[in-house]
């Protein structure tokens, strides 16, 4: 997989190119166009209707759709709902942390779960279920406005945060 991004900062386009027999999943809505080597199955997420409902409650659609590469390579274009910025994150076996709606799309091996946040999250105006991105592969995160990626120190967390 092979991929870039245009039109930055504010209208980003993600232009995905799969190898055959490669694929991606995204939100329903993202996707701008596709190759017609590109199938396209829309289903729950991977780990069925409970999974799905933990999606939901970090803003994510209790469906995605899976982006394949059938008949020889091909190209899958996304774009956020909104004006905005999209940055991609590779994870190795860890967690990132994104706020709710965050997920645009991402490889196979990540599992899109939401973590229950307490009464700060809520006078902070961030969402009640901050959207917890699990897993090894590469993961791709929107937001309305730009995006800036905060290091923290060691045995912290990576998180991304808007910048409008």
């Amino acid at each position: 997989m092979d991929y870039e991004f245009s039109h930055r900062p504010s209208y980003t386009h993600l232009q995905i190119t799969l190898d055959r027999g490669e694929s991606i999943v995204a939100e329903p809505g993202a996707m701008v166009g596709h190759s017609t080597t590109i199938s396209i199955d829309t289903g729950t997420s991977r780990d069925g209707l409970l999974s799905s409902a933990k999606s939901m409650l970090g803003g994510e659609s209790m469906f995605t759709n899976e982006f394949t590469a059938e008949d020889g390579p091909g190209t899958v274009t996304l774009a956020p709902p909104t004006p905005g910025d999209i940055m991609s994150h590779e994870l190795e076996g860890e967690t990132l942390y994104s706020t709710d709606g965050a997920f645009i799309a991402g490889t196979d091996g990540i599992d899109i779960d939401s973590e229950i946040g307490g009464l700060k999250s809520v006078l902070g105006e961030a969402g009640l279920t901050p959207l917890a991105l699990k897993g090894t592969g590469t993961v791709f995160i929107d937001a309305y406005g730009g995006l800036e990626k905060l290091e923290l120190a060691a045995a912290s967390r990576t998180f991304w945060t808007t910048n409008t």
